[in-house]
C-alpha cells in the first residue's frame, strides 16, 4: 500500500523552499522593496553592500545592509543598515523597512545631503538622530527622534546660525518634521506621506535687504513678513 504524503508535509516543504529562495534574493532587488535604489550591490538579502544608494531624490551614499529575520514573521521587510564614519561620509546606523501599511524606521541616525529636498538652498544637510517612525494602514502611527537642518556658509547660512532643529511627530496621517531656528525667525516644515511624497517649506521672516536679494536669487518668493521656498518630490 502506498503511503500518502500529508498535505501539511507538502505545505511545510513548500514553505521551506520559498523561504530558502527568498534568502538567496540579490540584495539590490530586496532593497528596492523598501524604497532604495543603488548603482551597484553585492551580496544577497541576508547581508551585503549597496553603493551610491538613493531614496528617491535623497542620496544616502554607500551603506551595508543586513536582513532582520524576526520582522519577516510579521509581514515586514526590514534591514539593519550601517556605515562607519569616514571623511565626507558621516556614519549611518539603524533599521529601515516596509510593511503592509507603509514604510518604517527605527533609531535611524544619518546625515543626508538635502540639496534636492530644498533645491536652491545649497550646502544644506539633514541630520537624523535616532529617528523612528511607522506608517500603519498608510497613516503615520508613531514618530520620534530629532531632526536638524544645517546650512553651509552661504548668505542664508550666515543668517541661520546653528541651523534649525525639531522633533519628528505625526500630523493628520503624515510624518511631520517641524524645524525652528534658535531665534524662531526661520522655520522649515517637511511633511512626508505614506507613499513617499513630500512637501518641504522653508520660511525666513523679516530678512535684511541684502539677504532678501540673495533669497530671491535662490528661488524664494516674498510672503507676508518674509520669504518662502516650497519644494515637492518623492522619497523612495
Amino acid at each position: 500500500m502506498k503511503r500518502l504524503v500529508r498535505p501539511a508535509t507538502i505545505a511545510a516543504f513548500c514553505l521551506v523552499a520559498m523561504f530558502s529562495l527568498l534568502l538567496l534574493m540579490p540584495l539590490g532587488t530586496a532593497a528596492s522593496a523598501v524604497g532604495l535604489s543603488a548603482r551597484h550591490s553585492q551580496g544577497t538579502i541576508l547581508s551585503g553592500a549597496l553603493r551610491d544608494v538613493h531614496a528617491g531624490s535623497l542620496r544616502l551614499g554607500d551603506i551595508n545592509a543586513k536582513l532582520k529575520i524576526l520582522p519577516l514573521f510579521m509581514g515586514r521587510l526590514a534591514f539593519a543598515v550601517h556605515r562607519g564614519d569616514a571623511p565626507h561620509a558621516p556614519g549611518v546606523s539603524g533599521t529601515i523597512g516596509s510593511g503592509w501599511g507603509g514604510g518604517f524606521a527605527d533609531t535611524l541616525t544619518a546625515t543626508i545631503a538635502a540639496d534636492n529636498l530644498l533645491e536652491g538652498v545649497e550646502g544644506s544637510e539633514v541630520r537624523l538622530e535616532a529617528l523612528s517612525f511607522a506608517f500603519v494602514n498608510r497613516r503615520c502611527a508613531s514618530a520620534s527622534g530629532v531632526v536638524r537642518l544645517s546650512l553651509d556658509d552661504t548668505a542664508l547660512g550666515s543668517v541661520i546660525r546653528g541651523g534649525l532643529m525639531g522633533n519628528a511627530r505625526c500630523s493628520n496621517g503624515d510624518l511631520l518634521l517641524p524645524l525652528l531656528s534658535a531665534s524662531a525667525m526661520e522655520k522649515a516644515t517637511i511633511r512626508i506621506k505614506a507613499d513617499g511624497r513630500y512637501e518641504a517649506i522653508l520660511t525666513v521672516n523679516e530678512p535684511s535687504p541684502d539677504i532678501a536679494a540673495a533669497l530671491g536669487l535662490a528661488g524664494f518668493r516674498p510672503v507676508a513678513g518674509g520669504y518662502r521656498v516650497v519644494r515637492k518630490g518623492t522619497i523612495g
